[in-house]
Formats: C-alpha cells, structure tokens, sequence
C-alpha cells in the first residue's frame, strides 16, 4: 500500500486547487445573465472609461445659431423612431494632439459636413482651424473646456461681396478751399483712434478681472466714461433741462439772468424749486408763493417762454399748499393773491397741457375742487376739463 507524500507546504497546494474548483464550478452553474456581465463586461467597461480618461479629453460643445446645428439624428431600423437630437453641453472626447477642425469633425460627423462659416471659440475669443485644442482651451478658455461654435456672417458666401465694398476716394488736392472738413475728419480719426485703444485695453483689462461674461460686457461697453471725482457730488449741474430751463442767454462767467425784473426779487427757476422744497410745512410754501405773486409763480414753474410743459411734481406741490391754506382759512389777507395764483396757473398753456397729458383724473378732480374752493370763475375751471 502506497501513499503520497506530503511536504510541510502541501496544504498550500491542496488550498488553492480546492478553491480554484469551486470558483469554476460556481462560475460554471451560475445564471448566464450575471456571469458574463460581472466577470468580463463590468471589469470591461472599467478599464475602457480609465483608458479614455487617460488617453483623451473631455470637451462640451454648444452651439450658439441654429442654422450651423448638427443633425445627429438617428433612426431605429424597425420601428423608425428618432433619437440622438442635438443638445448643447454635448460631451465630446478628443486626443491631446488633435486640432479644432478634428473636433469639428467629430461634431458633424466629418470633415465634409462641417459648414465653412462655423466658427469656434470660447470667452470672446475664437479658434483657428489649425490651433492644437488642448492649448487653445488651455490659454484662452481659462481651462474650462466649454467650446462655442456659432455662425460667422462674413465667412457666408453670399455676404462675402457686400461685407468688403470698395470705396471710391476722392483725388487729394494740393490747396483745399477749407479746412473745416479735414478738421472734422482727422478729429474724427482721432476720437476713433482713442475710443479703439480705450477699448481694446478694457477688454485686455477684463479678461483676467471679470468673473463673468455679463461682467466683461459691463466693463467693454463703460470703458469710455470718465470717473466722478470726490468734488463732483455737491457741485450743481451744468445744464438745466425741462423745467429749469433758464430763461434768457447766459453770461460769459456762466451764470443765468433772472426770471423776474430788477424790481421783484432776484429769483431763478432752480432756485424757486429748491426754495420750494426746502420749505418744510404748506405756511412756509404759501408765504413764498405770496411773495412772488401770480404771474412770477408762472414764470419760475415754466422757466423758460418756449416750454411746452412744466414739471408735474413741483406744479401738485403748488397746489397742495394752496389747498391747504384754503381748507385751514389763513388766506383771509391773501384772499385776491392766492385765487389769482390758482387762476394764473390753470390759465396758462403750459400748465394746462401739463395737467391733461401727465396726471391722472383724480387728481385733475382734486385741482377742480381745489379751484372752485379757491373761488375761481367757472370759465378757468373748464380749461381742466378741455
């Protein structure tokens, strides 16, 4: 009788082939719907997503114009249902050494079917055809890999003779007759000139400073305006629009004529405004009306003879303090003052076209009732209603 010979390892031996079967036997009477997919397609689908990552580069494409979309549709052979629509953020796998027109292609589906004026870029900034794309995204798209392509208008060919007309120039003479063209024309060129440098720096500037593209417009298209110093905020304005407007010419120092003659008080159409609403309570406002009387209260709203309307707020103003220096009785010296002021002001053009075009009907209501208050004849109090 014979026996194998054992060794102090064999258990070792013994082990793994004991093992060895039985993951063979449970490979071999597993479910078949299980054992292929988690012994070779899993492990499978493993290495080839670390070999892409590995090997290529992630890109997402959008496309800005629909006329350069591509058409990536697909058909079910049977039962010819559609799928696989273009949708931008689209993920696309390139090689570190390929170009834009291979992203292109990869896009369209070849190099054939890429439009002429397709363009690509990111961040403002566009691509060459020949660029290497790594690099490209890598120094001008601030490493984000959010490629653009959109349609080029002056790459189509049925623009391309109307974007580059050929301008006929005018023979240059020796002794021109004036000057006053060529001032205005290397003026011109010169504020070109500035407005192109003050741009390109903004742009150059906003590049690295801009945390958006929103921003990098925002910055673009105020580049051209002039910082407000700190002495510039308490300073008044240098022209005077709508209703203080000035009435007459100004001076050589640059300061307006008065409204009213020599004999009235020394009052201008701004002045009249901010004395108006630096009065606090209705018995200062009255006392500054009564003051100045019917017709220099006209005067000062409109500003100027030419005004075709008057500021609305100071005007409801007016008449909330006439109002109430009639609802509270105080008017009882000023009784002929303040009526002729109501009738002055609803008399006048002006202030009449003011009232029918800007305020609501309350509130022209509200003027009727405070002119019959103030006793104004009937005939002023139909002008509200024309």
């Amino acid at each position: 009788m014979s026996t194998s010979q054992r060794f102090a390892f064999s258990f070792l031996r013994d082990g793994l082939k004991f093992r060895a079967g039985r993951l063979y036997d449970t490979f071999w009477y597993s479910q078949s719907n299980l054992k292929w997919v988690l012994v070779f397609g899993y492990p499978a689908l493993l290495f080839w997503v670390r070999w892409r990552a590995d090997h290529q580069y992630k890109y997402r494409v959008y496309v800005a114009d629909s006329n350069v979309t591509p058409d990536t549709t697909k058909k079910v052979p049977v039962w010819g249902k559609e799928y696989g629509a273009w949708s931008n953020g689209k993920p696309v796998y390139q090689q570190a050494t390929a170009t834009v027109q291979d992203l292109k292609a990869a896009v369209y589906g070849g190099k054939d079917k890429v439009p002429e004026s397709v363009r690509a870029g990111c961040h403002g900034r566009m691509f060459e055809d020949t660029d290497n794309l790594a690099l490209a995204v890598r120094s001008f798209c601030k490493r984000d890999p959010m490629v653009v392509f959109w349609d080029e208008v002056t790459a189509q060919k049925q623009v391309a003779i109307a974007v580059m007309p050929i301008v006929k120039e005018e023979k240059l003479h020796k002794n021109p007759k004036s000057f006053d063209a060529v001032k205005k024309e290397v003026e011109a060129s010169k504020y070109a000139d500035w407005k192109h440098a003050t741009v390109d720096a903004a742009k150059k500037r906003a590049i690295y400073s801009s945390g958006s593209y929103k921003e990098f417009q925002d910055i673009v298209a105020t580049c051209e305006l002039n910082p407000i110093a700190r002495n510039e905020f308490s300073r008044p304005a240098k022209q005077q629009t709508n209703n203080r407007a000035l009435n007459g010419k100004e001076n050589r120092r640059g300061k307006a004529s008065p409204l009213v003659d020599a004999n009235g008080p020394r009052i201008r159409a701004r002045d009249f405004e901010r004395n108006l609403r630096r009065a606090r309570t209705d018995a200062e406002r009255m006392e500054l009306l009564c003051e100045l009387g019917p017709a220099r209260v006209v005067e000062a709203l409109k500003g100027s003879g030419k005004a075709e309307y008057v500021d609305a707020e100071v005007l409801l103003c007016i008449l909330e303090a006439l109002r109430s220096a009639v609802e509270a009785g105080h008017h009882a010296g000023d009784e002929g003052v303040l009526r002729g002021i109501v009738e002055a002001l609803l008399r006048d053009p002006p202030v009449a076209r003011t009232i029918s075009r800007f305020l609501t009907p309350e509130e022209r209501g509200w003027i009727r009732e405070t002119g019959v208050l103030a006793r104004v004849d009937f005939a002023t109090l139909q002008l509200i209603s024309k």
